[in-house]
């Protein structure tokens, strides 16, 4: 996890949330824990791989002001060390095209979050 967030920095994703390495301000991290729990309340106890999830939290990034990508690391399966990258961009309606910018935004965080 700490080098897929090393990845998103370099590639100029400011990167916000609890994690390893974080060194936000004390002012910076109590905004940022308020939008992680923020998040977690509209995931509820939901699968992340669940659609209406997906949906529910690509809602929530098109409401955000400072917030244009959500990426939730997360074990899929407790039984296996892996973590996983869930990536949620911007909700669009399905029968319109993305923006330019989300479509570049998210192809960008899907090359930083390539293990090498």
């Amino acid at each position: 996890m700490t080098a897929a967030i090393n990845r998103l920095n370099e590639a100029g994703f400011v990167v916000a949330g609890n994690y390893p390495g974080n060194t936000a301000s004390v002012g910076e991290a109590a905004v940022q824990d308020q939008l992680a729990a923020d998040a977690r309340a509209v995931r509820n106890v939901g699968p992340l791989t669940s659609a209406d999830v997906s949906e529910a939290l690509s809602h929530w990034v098109s409401d955000q002001e400072e917030v244009n990508l959500l990426v939730w690391f997360a074990k899929p399966d407790p039984e296996k060390p892996s973590v996983q990258a869930f990536i949620f961009s911007p909700w669009h309606d399905p029968s319109q095209q993305a923006s330019e910018t989300d479509r570049l935004t998210l192809q960008s965080a899907l090359g930083a979050l390539r293990a090498r």
